[in-house]
């Protein structure tokens, strides 16, 4: 079944949970797909047209090497896997394995509130930590940074 129709699986005495965890679920799938649209906007899509236009006006072999070299550095830094994002990696890792386990819980229609409230909880958290530390970076660097 499609997550909308899901909800008819839901009875209407459950309707204040149902609720809050469709609330949830939306601002958790946000999260990811701002995850993923950053991934394939700035890492992807910007760094590489960046990468092509400097190979463009390689003249050597000595410059590929060296721009590609660049455009390395550059992915490593922007996909949050150098030693200053490791936190910030962290956090996103822990609210994808929370998302995991939120999907089991919604498939099982395991939708009570101590296993359901744990999960959200966590994500929460974690989600609101994540931002803190976005809105941080980019208020010290003019590099720019990852705008979850």
């Amino acid at each position: 079944k499609q997550w909308y129709q899901r909800r008819v699986a839901i009875t209407a005495g459950d309707a204040a949970v149902s609720t809050y965890v469709y609330c949830f679920r939306h601002e958790l799938n946000h999260f990811i797909k701002m995850i993923q649209a950053y991934t394939m906007q700035r890492v992807l899509h910007c760094t590489g047209s960046e990468m092509r236009h400097e190979l463009d006006t390689a003249l050597e072999l000595d410059d590929y090497a060296q721009i590609h070299k660049k455009y390395c550095l550059q992915m490593e830094e922007f996909c949050l896997l150098t030693p200053e994002f490791k936190t910030m990696l962290g956090a996103i890792r822990h609210v994808l394995n929370e998302a995991v386990k939120f999907k089991r819980l919604w498939d099982r229609k395991d939708l009570d509130e101590s296993p359901l409230d744990k999960v959200m909880s966590e994500v929460n958290k974690c989600i609101r930590f994540v931002t803190m530390l976005v809105q941080r970076r980019n208020q010290m660097s003019v590099v720019p940074q990852p705008h979850f």
